[in-house]
């Protein structure tokens, strides 16, 4: 299992730097990893995103950014 870097720093007491994600372009999330971000939150509650879009952003997530999701709710 993969270290959880986003709650190693909050646990530090150190900032971490994120942003919402409106996109669903697989490469977005890699770029925000690449540029220094350390989560991205992907708003599936006002994009329509299917399951194998988000499948594939998740895929990409080589480079320790944790995706979190705004909503539960995801569009077939």
């Amino acid at each position: 299992m993969r270290e959880n870097l986003l709650k190693k720093r909050i646990k530090n007491g150190e900032s971490a730097i994120g942003t919402f994600v409106k996109l669903t372009d697989a490469a977005v999330p890699e770029l925000l990893a690449l540029a220094g971000f350390d989560f991205f939150v992907l708003d599936t509650e006002h994009v329509a995103v299917d399951r194998e879009q988000l499948t594939n952003i998740v895929r990409r997530m080589r480079q320790g950014l944790l995706p979190l999701s705004a909503s539960e709710k995801i569009t077939k």
